[in-house]
């Protein structure tokens, strides 16, 4: 997803669940917007997965990451 924002609203449509930072989703678990979960997932175990469309622009960003990611 390009933002926290966007991946926030996903999950606030019903869309799925996701893994963020607390201080990112604090307002909305306010608001009863969104839920916290908790678990007993290892940080260690937690994969990260990225999607994008082959026929598109790559930010800088993303490229970034992809590098990185890959290296891991």
């Amino acid at each position: 997803m390009p933002s926290i924002e966007a991946i926030k609203k996903c999950v606030i449509c019903g869309l799925g669940i996701s893994f963020l930072p607390h201080s990112t989703v604090k307002n909305e678990i306010e608001r009863k917007e969104l839920k916290e979960i908790s678990t007993t997932i290892p940080e260690k175990n937690v994969s990260i997965y990225t999607a994008f469309h082959k026929d598109k622009y790559v930010s800088a960003n993303l490229a970034v990451f992809n590098e990185i990611k890959s290296q891991v």
